[in-house]
């Protein structure tokens, strides 16, 4: 049986704050890093998770645009 990723058991990581699978001993993602490392990946992540903040905020000003474009022509 295959469980969506949403559903599956994860756990979040002491050290990075990123989540792994809950079958996992350590975290996949920090494990073998020095702190320096670990610092670096964070702030990598937390760069990605603002442009993707940043390209929904576009998708939504763009979609209410065009329902505004929609609106006045059929009002029109």
């Amino acid at each position: 049986m295959i469980i969506p990723p949403r559903l599956r058991r994860v756990k979040k990581c002491e050290r990075c704050e990123l989540l792994f699978s809950y079958n996992e001993m350590s975290c996949t993602h920090c494990k073998g890093l020095s702190e320096q490392q670990v610092v670096a990946l964070k702030q990598k992540y937390a760069d990605e998770h603002e442009g993707n903040a940043n390209l929904g905020k576009l998708f939504f000003i763009i979609a209410m645009l065009l329902l505004l474009a929609l609106f006045i022509i059929n009002s029109g």
